[in-house]
């Protein structure tokens, strides 16, 4: 009887170990259902690796068509390998950190394998939310998880958005866009209860867009070529695998 009990017993501290790992991972299985508060602190393993360490980072090119800003905390701002800036007009770029131009070699080609290996693991995380568009009315709220489109569909934010934490610091916002990611011009997208810039991610399959004047926040990782519209902001990061093109009197800020 002492051996069936201790069995019993055990059985259900694994399940509960079990059960545990399954919160902590954000993971979706059948005949287990995620709490609204665990939905809340959701935190996707998006390890950005050295590609954190940059603001803007490039593959191919960097065109700038006027003065653009760009600044952060960090030594390193702005990054590119293997290509080559466009040198008539990067030189308009007012960093606050250093300008690293590497062919093939240095730590912007080390951040370059660390932003591929960050967009491939999106593709482990299970989505929470499937729209065609996440702007179904303007100054819609968004809340914690991951967003994606259906089909392969692109993304587009077409009127404000509000990012709301619900007070949880740690709220994690990860929106997919299988192909192309764009915004309409003049748009916001603003931060509400708790919600932060570092914990924004957009994973973009395609080229990407942002319009004229558009205010958005968070980590952009983009695989193809990227243009910022002119007197746009972003606070965050855009780290591309192909070329950025910024507009004229651009802001990225991290």
């Amino acid at each position: 009887m002492e051996s069936q009990k201790a069995q019993s017993v055990n059985r259900a501290i694994k399940s509960k170990r079990i059960l545990s790992v399954i919160a902590l991972l954000g993971l979706v299985v059948p005949g287990i259902s995620a709490t609204s508060s665990q939905a809340s602190t959701f935190q996707p393993l998006i390890d950005l690796g050295t590609s954190a360490n940059y603001i803007l980072l490039a593959h191919t090119a960097i065109t700038n068509g006027a003065t653009t800003i760009i600044s952060g905390t960090g030594t390193k701002v702005v990054g590119i390998s293997p290509g080559v800036s466009d040198v008539g007009t990067v030189s308009s770029i007012i960093a606050s950190g250093a300008t690293e131009f590497q062919n093939g070699t240095g730590e912007p080609t080390l951040a370059q394998t660390d932003l591929q290996n960050a967009i491939a693991s999106v593709s482990l995380l299970t989505p929470t939310v499937v729209s065609a568009n996440l702007s179904l009315a303007d100054n819609a709220t968004i809340y914690p998880g991951v967003y994606t489109t259906p089909g392969g569909a692109a993304m587009s934010v077409d009127q404000n958005l509000i990012l709301d934490a619900r007070g949880d610091a740690n709220a994690t916002f990860v929106f997919v866009a299988p192909t192309a990611f764009n915004t309409s011009a003049a748009i916001t997208v603003f931060l509400q209860n708790g919600a932060k810039a570092s914990n924004i991610y957009w994973v973009v399959g395609a080229g990407m867009t942002l319009g004229a004047s558009t205010n958005i926040s968070g980590n952009f990782l983009v695989t193809a070529g990227t243009t910022v519209g002119a007197s746009s902001t972003v606070n965050g990061r855009i780290l591309s695998q192909d070329s950025v093109t910024l507009g004229a009197s651009a802001v990225l800020i991290s």
